[in-house]
């Protein structure tokens, strides 16, 4: 694996962040500190959890830098950003508010979507019908993205939309090869402390969620 390095994208940050991630001490060290606290158990209400407690912050401390990069999906070429996958209006300016927007205001946006999904009333109710919880989890990944990139001030906190990419899920379909999509995922997770943060990125370009 450290030998695909993607394009563009320094040979020696490659084989840091491989060797990093993909050592037991490093997934060691958080699972270590959940079984250490019994506090940071994941509550569960209705199948929706969230930390009770910041293992992230214990481990990394309030002084570390980090970099945090979720994978999302951008728009088709018809739509202007990819707030656009969601049709429920109410949702729509919930997820679209990022000043106001909170861990309990993405909740509830997510049990509203799956109390309609279980009654089969998304159409009836303005939610996406294809690939609904599709859409609804890459929504929701760019409305945390915002929520956790000012919880997280010390911290690079972006998604990024890596573009067609030829995969199993397309059908090997896309006008992108693997590696050419890991372009802009790495550069995010090798950004430099106090880069940019709380933004989403259609490739190496920042768009609008």
């Amino acid at each position: 694996m450290a030998a695909l390095v993607p394009r563009r994208v320094n040979k020696d940050q490659w084989s840091s962040v491989i060797s990093h991630w993909c050592t037991t001490d490093s997934q060691g060290v958080l699972q270590e500190k959940m079984i250490e606290n019994p506090n940071s158990a994941i509550s569960m209400d209705d199948d929706i959890g969230w930390s009770n407690n910041d293992v992230y912050m214990e481990v990394f401390g309030p002084d570390r830098h980090g970099r945090v990069r979720g994978v999302g999906s951008g728009p088709t070429p018809s739509q202007k950003t990819t707030q656009s996958y969601i049709t429920n209006e109410w949702a729509k300016e919930v997820l679209g508010d990022g000043e106001k927007l909170t861990e309990d205001r993405l909740e509830e946006v997510l049990r509203e979507f799956r109390k309609d999904f279980k009654e089969g009333s998304l159409e009836s109710n303005g939610w996406p019908t294809f690939t609904a919880a599709y859409k609804m989890s890459k929504a929701a990944l760019n409305a945390y993205t915002r929520i956790a990139a000012k919880k997280y001030e010390s911290f690079c906190v972006n998604c990024v939309c890596p573009g067609f990419v030829k995969t199993d899920f397309n059908r090997n379909k896309g006008t992108l090869t693997v590696e050419e999509g890991a372009e802009s995922p790495l550069k995010l997770a090798l950004l430099p402390k106090g880069g940019p943060s709380g933004l989403f990125f259609m490739r190496d370009e920042v768009s609008g969620f």
